[in-house]
């Protein structure tokens, strides 16, 4: 039994209890253990969250010019990438994403996105628009839109933090983050970087609690001019209705997966590469996963022979180890969906030739031995069928920089 760690909310630079003294768990995903305790936020911990986001934004966080702005969230950057071992063990052990991933990919591309919004910040600018009349001047001007709430979802918490907060301060606005219940371990080490990066006390804010309560009020909170989630379309549906009486501008990514289509005359080795890191990445647990395949019937059967002789050499184990390349699911809710929806997936044939394709299913998970307390025991097979280096991967080489017009007025 480890020691149990405990953390408190952040806000105006410091953590901080709950207002009503609630705690609640978060378990390492590998063994179920418990190890560490969160304040739980209710709503007038997000009330205060967003006072202290306001009193930023109208004094010391305004009152800096955007290449100051930008020189903090370089700051910031350079500091994550120091502590970046660290701060990969931490995101590891709350998400189950194996660190080899973490370290090579979401630690990289957090230390990335900082820095490119930090070469934004003095990139925001408006236009000069031509007018039919003399004597006349017509611009826009990009202000910064004040405090803007972020509810973010469990599977990369490290790199939805960087996509979140880091466009949203190079624009000249405040956050109250909101991170999942399942893994708020991340986002409040990057808070607690950013004092040592000199970000000024509320600037950014870290309110981890329920979605039907801290995000809820977050959404609703006439104080809040944006609203950022990324989740289902229902609790995207609710966040437009709760704003709807403040008239927040929304940023919603909603929906699901799509499949991977392999066709007659793709090269089979890449599409078989390919189709594994789309599937297995973050244990499937993407948004943009490839968990389901329409293969060319011309070519199933070579393909399915190499596909799931690959998947069976996944190695899979504790996400601390470097040798796992497929860690837990990141929770016991996760899995029981997983379980529910598992007899569900299939890898289709389907070829020109025939009106009605074929279709087989195909349990093309990695093989697993029984071990205690662990979700995804560690496989007894040592060869590498997966490995996290991009160009083996085959990884996408395609950003998420989302536009910064977005983040201002």
């Amino acid at each position: 039994m480890t020691d149990i760690e405990s953390r408190g909310l952040f806000l105006r630079g410091g953590f901080v209890p709950s207002s009503s003294g609630k705690t609640f768990p978060v378990y390492d995903p590998h063994t179920d253990e418990v190890y560490a305790k969160v304040a739980e936020a209710g709503t007038a911990d997000v009330d205060a969250a967003v006072d202290a986001a306001r009193e930023a934004f109208d004094g010391p966080w305004s009152a800096l010019a955007p290449k100051d702005r930008g020189r903090l969230l370089l700051k910031l950057a350079r500091i994550i990438q120091e502590h970046g071992e660290a701060l990969a063990q931490v995101e590891a052990r709350n998400s189950g994403h194996p660190i080899r991933d973490v370290r090579r990919f979401d630690l990289v591309r957090t230390v990335d996105w900082f820095e490119y919004f930090g070469g934004m910040a003095t990139k925001v600018q408006g236009d000069v628009i031509p007018s039919s009349f003399k004597g006349v001047l017509n611009y826009t001007l990009r202000e910064p839109l004040g405090v803007v709430g972020q509810i973010v979802p469990w599977n990369f918490p490290l790199m939805f933090v960087a996509w979140n907060i880091a466009p949203a301060l190079a624009a000249g606005n405040t956050v109250v983050l909101k991170p999942a219940e399942y893994t708020p371990m991340s986002a409040l080490e990057v808070a607690r970087l950013s004092v040592d990066a000199g970000f000024p006390p509320g600037t950014i804010n870290v309110v981890p609690g329920k979605g039907s309560v801290a995000g809820a009020r977050l959404a609703r909170h006439p104080d809040v001019a944006k609203i950022c989630f990324t989740g289902s379309v229902e609790v995207g549906q609710d966040i437009i209705r709760a704003g709807a009486d403040t008239l927040k501008k929304p940023l919603l990514e909603l929906g699901g997966k799509g499949p991977n289509i392999v066709f007659a005359d793709a090269d089979l080795a890449a599409a078989v590469q390919g189709s594994l890191f789309a599937a297995y990445h973050n244990q499937g647990q993407a948004c943009i996963a490839g968990s389901r395949l329409f293969v060319h019937e011309s070519i199933w059967d070579d393909f399915l022979k190499r596909f799931t002789a690959r998947v069976r050499s996944i190695r899979i184990g504790n996400p601390l180890e470097e040798a796992t390349q497929l860690g837990p699911l990141t929770s016991k809710d996760v899995a029981t969906t997983c379980s529910r929806r598992w007899s569900a997936r299939t890898i289709r044939r389907c070829g020109s030739a025939r009106r009605k394709s074929s279709v087989r299913s195909s349990r093309s998970r990695p093989s697993r031995t029984k071990r205690p307390r662990s979700r995804w025991p560690t496989a007894s097979r040592t060869d590498s069928g997966l490995d996290s280096g991009p160009a083996t991967w085959g990884a996408p080489t395609g950003s998420r920089h989302s536009s910064r017009r977005a983040w201002s007025g």
